[in-house]
């Protein structure tokens, strides 16, 4: 589960860092409708001149790793009612807008963007490209090539062993597990293999759509015309167990890498879990998540302020369908210290289950949460909702800001204490430092 995250179409974007693994940042206006096929559709009215509508469908890389991300691919170069010499993503182009996506362990979603007064056309290029399960070879051949390219790119980042070795560490044996990437596993796909996979996994069945826009009662009764009409086939939701690993420790030397860094992992629960709000507190108070915690958390003071020793540190907290990690990273640490640095950030971690959080630096640490989340909840960019939307939707998640906030405020020093014993005490972590040759 660790970076899995391939973001395909003609448009680029970086995502956001715990996306979609945030509080949901929607307060209110939201029109919930079950589609007559099983579709689930989530609207929210925003004016403005553009309408965005996201698809989010439970398949990803653990159904199968080359597979998906091959089929997402695919989808974009649909040519079913775009017109002579044009593919679906160029098609939307036209209207003012764009087709992209992403496939994560659990999910893939699809993105699209367009003038809201072209979004009728727009649903009936996002239907054809669902439902047009012809693949012509040649095409595949090319994305093939193409996927290779974004392999050769990821490849190239000098975290990238970091993140394979951790992903394995972590998940290895586990069904959210999708392996590891390659060159042959995409040569090996066929035309008939994505053609069964496009009808059979791609429909309304469990398929969440999150739109926003001006005149969403107008564009509902639109896509209940046009979407309503999908089959209604689809995917499980398959809400992927626990798991525990044993402490282990792993050491990486890499050409080209300028930097020592040190990654601290460990296996944690899903996004409906309430233990993912005290996780991110505890994590908060280590790292400062939060930008309003950058300088007062725990390894800030003790390697920064205190020691020197290091120059930053990163966390990514992700949590999906039943299963999650947080990986806790340092940078910019020379060679000498990277063992100082560790042990440091290891006793950290241990510290939360042996004591409970003053109450002071708790209080700090949830309120600093609170206000980043709160800061960011008033989300005025249409494709920034839709895709809140779908995905809250997908993982189960509570739309509104406000109940969240209300489950954070339950917690207390305790709380952090019984997840840091229940995934740390109990489940053991990762250890992984990653050098230069």
């Amino acid at each position: 589960m660790i970076k899995k995250f391939y973001r395909c179409g003609s448009y680029k974007k970086s995502r956001r860092t715990n996306s979609p693994y945030t509080i949901p940042r929607i307060t209110e206006n939201i029109i919930d409708h079950k589609l007559s096929n099983g579709a689930r559709v989530l609207l929210k009215e925003q004016q403005g001149v553009d309408t965005s509508i996201v698809l989010a469908f439970p398949y990803g890389l653990a159904n199968d790793l080359h597979r998906s991300h091959l089929i997402e691919h695919i989808i974009f170069r649909s040519c079913k009612g775009v017109g002579r010499g044009y593919v679906v993503d160029r098609a939307i182009e036209k209207l003012g807008g764009y087709y992209t996506g992403y496939t994560t362990e659990d999910c893939m979603g699809l993105v699209t963007k367009f003038l809201a007064r072209n979004s009728r056309k727009g649903l009936e290029l996002i239907f054809n490209s669902l439902t047009d399960y012809r693949i012509d070879p040649e095409v595949l051949k090319k994305e093939k090539i193409i996927v290779h390219g974004e392999l050769q790119e990821r490849k190239s980042d000098p975290e990238f062993i970091l993140d394979e070795g951790q992903n394995s560490a972590l998940f290895k044996g586990h069904p959210i597990y999708a392996g590891k990437e390659t060159k042959k596993g995409y040569n090996e796909v066929t035309v008939e293999e994505l053609e069964k996979i496009k009808k059979l996994h791609f429909g309304a069945k469990n398929l969440f759509i999150g739109i926003s826009g001006p005149n969403i009662q107008k564009l509902l009764d639109d896509v209940e015309e046009i979407i309503g009409n999908l089959p209604s086939v689809g995917t499980d939701i398959h809400k992927f167990g626990s798991q525990k690993i044993e402490r282990q420790e792993r050491n990486y030397k890499e050409y080209g890498v300028k930097d020592n860094v040190i990654s601290i992992a460990f296996p944690t629960c899903g996004f409906d879990n309430r233990d993912t709000y005290a996780l991110d507190i505890m994590t908060n108070c280590l790292t400062g998540s939060c930008e309003e915690y950058d300088t007062r958390n725990r390894l800030w003071f003790n390697l920064r302020e205190k020691r020197g020793i290091i120059y930053h540190t990163r966390l990514e907290h992700i949590a999906g369908l039943g299963i999650g990690h947080v990986d806790i990273r340092s940078f910019g640490t020379v060679k000498k210290n990277t063992e100082t640095v560790k042990r440091i950030m290891i006793e950290e971690l241990e510290r939360f289950i042996t004591e409970e959080i003053p109450e002071e630096e708790f209080i700090a640490a949830r309120d600093s949460y609170l206000l980043s989340t709160y800061r960011k909840n008033r989300l005025n960019d249409v494709e920034e909702i839709a895709e809140e939307l779908a995905l809250s939707g997908i993982y189960g998640a509570d739309l509104t800001y406000n109940e969240n906030a209300r489950k954070i405020m339950s917690l207390t020093p305790r709380d952090i204490k019984r997840v840091a014993r229940k995934y740390l005490g109990e489940g053991g972590i990762s250890i992984a430092t990653l050098t230069g040759k």
